[in-house]
């Protein structure tokens, strides 16, 4: 039982399910950023010269991500209104709508990992105590 008790001590400082916990929260924080600017992106879809953003992963180091809010790569659109050219929003509602649905099934991804191993982390606590 002494033999088993220090191989799974090792197993777990391996794996430290609190990391795990920390980027899959970090994971949850990007997509929640990335459903703020899509919605921002949507509110501004009738406003001149409104220019889309979106968010963009980086690795931290440490360990998870963090989201960098950027310029969307969408053309501008012109049209002619009151005698003059304008510059209209570039924000494309079908592709906010797959960036929005994108985010969620990654946020829910995400917060199944932190539900894993909080259930394994009880686990191991059940085994040592």
């Amino acid at each position: 039982m002494h033999l088993i008790r220090s191989e799974l001590r090792r197993i777990v400082s391996d794996m430290n399910p609190i990391s795990t916990q920390s980027a899959a929260i970090s994971g949850m924080s990007l997509q929640a950023s990335r459903v703020g600017v899509s919605a921002n992106n949507v509110a501004n879809l009738q406003t001149e010269g409104f220019r889309a953003s979106r968010v963009r992963a980086e690795e931290r180091a440490g360990g998870g991500v963090r989201g960098r809010v950027e310029d969307a790569d969408a053309t501008a659109r012109m049209a002619f209104k009151d005698g003059s050219v304008k510059t209209l929003s570039n924000t494309d509602i079908a592709e906010e709508s797959v960036e929005r649905s994108d985010a969620a099934n990654s946020f829910k991804a995400n917060a199944a990992v932190v539900k894993s191993s909080d259930r394994m982390l009880g686990t191991l606590i059940d085994i040592f105590a």
